[in-house]
């Protein structure tokens, strides 16, 4: 299994790499073999973000942002596929 935090791609820049602070912040689950995926996630979702973007984009990108996430466990449905979860006592060492 993959151990360590993601680490943010440098290209990653403005309200994508916000985004990938606030997703790491929360995502215990997510390790360094996740990176990339997330920050594609990161910054299609930036782009969704804009109304412009949001209304010029494909049925195909939207199915394709929402798999992304789910993959990530962005989603209840998808945590709970993944088994992914925390004791209820266990400390959360990621969040403030």
């Amino acid at each position: 299994m993959p151990r360590g935090r993601p680490v943010r791609p440098k290209w990653l820049k403005g309200r994508g790499a916000s985004l990938w602070d606030e997703v790491v912040a929360f995502a215990f689950w997510l390790t360094i073999a996740d990176s990339y995926k997330l920050a594609h996630w990161c910054d299609r979702e930036a782009f969704f973000e804009n109304k412009r973007n949001r209304d010029d984009a494909t049925a195909a990108d939207r199915r394709e942002h929402r798999m992304s996430g789910s993959e990530l466990g962005l989603d209840n449905a998808a945590r709970t596929r993944m088994s992914c979860t925390r004791e209820a006592d266990e400390p959360d060492k990621y969040l403030d």
